[in-house]
């Protein structure tokens, strides 16, 4: 399948306080193989909570599986202060290590996690701008490049602030993970991509339901942004651009145990649906 799996789908754990995950990777590989996944998109804290033996493990079983993991996403903070300013920084540090034995040629990025363009101060602004330079250039050194996702509470809310940073700092030549910040409006949809055409580099694929329909997430093709129209769109002006599944119907079981297979199943479902929808457009890789 053309898409990528985002590991954080298969994390129930992903929004608890300490993060610390369910599955390790290594139990996670041959399952989303058999799935019909061979890329993964691993959330930060499969890797960070691991020593570096480990992720060489993790490297050893990926290669017998023939899986490969073509992102890291990444949640930094640029304007923590005192040990955990120092504390967030080896993190960064850190991530890179892992990827560079991972063999990941890119890391999808919240610029400035839990900050809003919007409400930057100048002082947070000359952090972000000092650390995220400094952590940017040390992936850039190492060939690993970056993808900043739109995303509120981030350097991209609203999304005309994230385009003002692009513009002040041309050096820091990130490209876009595009997600819709509203899901439910496709014409809003094709305009956001149209606002980064030619800089998207990937794309983050969900379908949220509305908090009165239950708030957790449809299949892809039940989606009311449709994505039948946005894909093809995306890809034909954006070539090259990747894809992950990063939310699928059922990965919220917050009622029960969580059960991981029909997870899967679900997610093998909207990866046949989008190279479907891509297909009948002509854009099969």
């Amino acid at each position: 399948m053309r898409s990528i799996l985002g590991t954080i789908a298969l994390e129930p754990n992903r929004w608890t306080g300490k993060r610390n995950p369910r599955y390790s990777l290594l139990e996670l590989l041959p399952l989303v193989k058999a799935a019909g996944f061979d890329k993964l998109e691993v959330w930060q804290w499969h890797v960070s909570t691991r020593f570096i033996k480990e992720i060489r493990e993790i490297k050893a079983k990926a290669t017998e599986l023939g899986v490969t993991f073509p992102y890291i996403g990444v949640y930094p903070s640029f304007v923590l202060e005192g040990l955990e300013a120092c504390e967030e920084a080896r993190i960064q540090s850190d991530i890179l290590d892992k990827a560079e034995i991972l063999g990941t040629p890119a890391l999808k990025i919240m610029l400035g996690s839990g900050l809003k363009g919007s409400a930057a101060t100048p002082a947070q602004m000359r952090q972000t701008v000092e650390r995220f330079g400094t952590w940017f250039r040390a992936a850039q050194s190492r060939g690993i490049a970056m993808a900043a996702e739109l995303h509120g509470h981030t350097m991209f809310d609203p999304v005309e602030k994230g385009i003002e940073f692009m513009r002040q700092f041309p050096d820091l030549d990130f490209s876009i993970c595009y997600q819709p910040y509203d899901f439910t409006d496709t014409a809003r949809a094709l305009a956001l991509a149209d606002m980064f055409k030619g800089r998207i580099s990937h794309i983050h694929l969900q379908a949220p339901q509305p908090s009165d329909k239950g708030g957790e997430f449809d299949f892809l093709e039940d989606c009311p942004l449709d994505y039948r129209k946005l894909l093809p769109h995306l890809v034909r002006h954006n070539p090259g651009v990747s894809m992950t599944l990063e939310f699928v119907k059922g990965c919220i079981q917050n009622d029960r145990p969580f059960e991981i297979l029909p997870v899967l199943e679900n997610a093998r479902r909207d990866g046949l649906f989008v190279d479907r929808i891509l297909a009948e457009a002509g854009l099969t890789p």
